[in-house]
């Protein structure tokens, strides 16, 4: 039991320490346009590359899709 007592308040000492104080978190609200660079991306391929973005489409291949019956097929995605 003693043991027990021990491996707990290790562990709670070290959710303690895991926790951030929050200095690290940086402030983007200042940024202004024109500090942003904007361009094309290197190395892009309309048909090869794939950029994760706002839209996310689930097919009949994936098991969640298949849950909710979702019947579109990968060229039906795309």
């Amino acid at each position: 039991m003693k043991s027990l007592y021990r491996s707990l308040a290790i562990v709670f000492v070290i959710f303690l320490w895991s926790c951030t104080s929050g200095d690290d978190i940086v402030d983007y609200s200042n940024l202004e346009p024109e500090d942003i660079e904007s361009g094309p991306t290197i190395g892009y391929n309309e048909d090869r590359n794939v950029y994760f973005g706002d839209l996310h489409v689930h097919t009949k291949h994936s098991f969640d899709a298949y849950i909710f019956g979702t019947t579109a097929t990968p060229d039906d995605a795309y």
